[in-house]
């Protein structure tokens, strides 16, 4: 799922053992710089580095994001997301917008994001004041969806996706009333008019990136939300990404997908639905999902979950709630306890989750792995639990951390269903750190620990809530 970086071999011999200050700077920035999808491996000096202590690795993860940085700039990524409309500026586009498309015409895009083989056009709007921390940063997602007319060789030439794009923007200025980044794209293809394809995942990884990176975003308050076409992206994206958002609202759409709601453990997720709004099941499928997360809350108070069903209402409702709702949360980056079912969307899985990772998924099906930090004994439990045909063979779970987490100067015991799999010291490591940023593209989850386990012959699972 992430971008990777080639770099140029330095040599080294190898018995070498560097310190952080000869492995860092001009070796990660030449890492960091070259162009995604080439990169074989870190280089020598930084794997050969030194394990850290707590202060150095902390050091260690602000300098190695700044060589990320740096990487990003000669990469040319501090030009992908140009700078918001802010204020009256912003008004003024939508106004424009408007006038363009009752003229039948696109609104004229700030910039274009790579969507696999499509381009996803976007404007990004502001509004209020940064704040100390950084931009809030809303993903809002049209109507619309998916039309077999012919559409140009850009795949933006249905009127109707164009339309409910700009009806974004108006919300923008007449609903969305929380201060922050308004991050509005436009669908990569109206043939292929859904939001969590996996085209789409390409896009939404490089705008979070360059958001945190160049735009100031905080990382700890990225809300998803989106209406109709919009809402059903949200529907399936909001658990597949969680580890990314501080929440998301889905308005006017349920996709009645359950198997991995229980993602959504530490990401509030709500629902906005006209009580008449029954086309293709709508308000049928937005019932069956709260129910199903009302099952997870009763046993685990992680679960934050509205259903808001608004009365005498269908298809069109209020849109101003749920965009208000979502703007109060903050995302915990490193929760106690992490529930992920690793099932794929659209094709694509993800191998890494808050502070889990996964190598060598299970071809069918998918695995729940359940994880939680007892930092009185820095102990880890994990329970793993192949679902749909999966089995544990050849899959090895990997456990990031830092002294946030458990105390790294001690030994660290990790328990998987039951068994002790690993009890030893976890050294902090320049080499973790860059992976994870390199991975994530996020500084909190620059874990400089790790932990390696192979599954196979972990026991028996820990059975699962429904």
């Amino acid at each position: 799922m992430s971008p990777v970086f080639p770099f140029r071999l330095l040599a080294l011999p190898l018995g070498a053992v560097c310190t952080f200050a000869q492995a860092q700077s001009p070796t990660l920035e030449a890492w960091f710089s070259t162009p995604a999808g080439k990169r074989e491996d870190l280089p020598v000096r930084v794997k050969k580095s030194a394990p850290m202590t707590r202060r150095e690795a902390d050091r260690a993860v602000t300098r190695t994001w700044e060589a990320y940085r740096a990487g990003a700039v000669a990469q040319g990524w501090d030009k992908v997301m140009p700078a918001p409309l802010l204020g009256e500026d912003a008004m003024t586009f939508v106004a424009r917008a408007a006038d363009a498309v009752k003229a039948g015409k696109s609104p004229v895009a700030a910039a274009e994001l790579p969507a696999g083989k499509f381009r996803m056009p976007f404007v990004l709007l502001g509004k209020g004041d940064q704040g100390p921390k950084g931009w809030p940063l809303f993903i809002s997602m049209h109507g619309g969806g998916s039309t077999e007319e012919p559409v140009g060789p850009d795949g933006h030439g249905w009127l109707t996706n164009t339309r409910e794009w700009w009806a974004q923007m108006r919300l923008f200025g007449s609903q969305y009333s929380r201060p922050g980044l308004y991050f509005i794209p436009r669908m990569a293809h109206d043939n292929h008019g859904r939001w969590y394809t996996a085209h789409n995942h390409e896009a939404f990884d490089l705008m979070l990136r360059t958001a945190i990176l160049f735009r100031g975003v905080d990382p700890d308050r990225v809300h998803m939300m989106g209406i109709s076409e919009g809402g059903y992206g949200t529907d399936k994206l909001a658990p597949f990404f969680a580890d990314r958002l501080a929440s998301a609202c889905a308005m006017a759409a349920a996709s009645g997908r359950l198997e991995n709601l229980a993602n959504l453990a530490n990401t509030p997720f709500r629902t906005d639905m006209g009580e008449f709004d029954t086309a293709y099941g709508r308000i049928s499928m937005a019932l069956d999902t709260h129910a199903a997360l009302g099952r997870w809350k009763a046993g685990d108070d992680r679960f934050t979950h509205v259903l808001a069903v608004q009365p005498g209402r269908g298809h069109g409702i209020n849109y101003a709630p749920g965009a208000q709702w979502v703007g109060g949360f903050t995302r915990n980056p490193r929760p106690t306890r992490v529930t992920w079912n690793t099932a794929p969307l659209e094709g694509a899985r993800r191998d890494t989750f808050y502070w889990l990772g996964l190598e060598g998924a299970p071809a069918q099906g998918s695995l729940t792995l359940d994880a939680t930090l007892n930092r009185d004994h820095n102990t880890v439990l994990v329970h793993a639990a192949p679902q749909n045909g999966a089995t544990l063979e050849g899959a090895t779970l990997k456990v990031f951390l830092d002294d946030r987490m458990l105390d790294l100067d001690k030994p660290v015991t990790v328990v998987v269903n039951g068994k002790v799999a690993f009890r030893g010291s976890v050294a902090r490591r320049l080499e973790h750190i860059a992976r994870r940023i390199a991975e994530r593209g996020d500084p909190s989850f620059a874990f400089p620990g790790e932990v390696r386990i192979p599954l196979g012959g972990s026991g028996a699972p820990a059975p699962g809530k429904p």
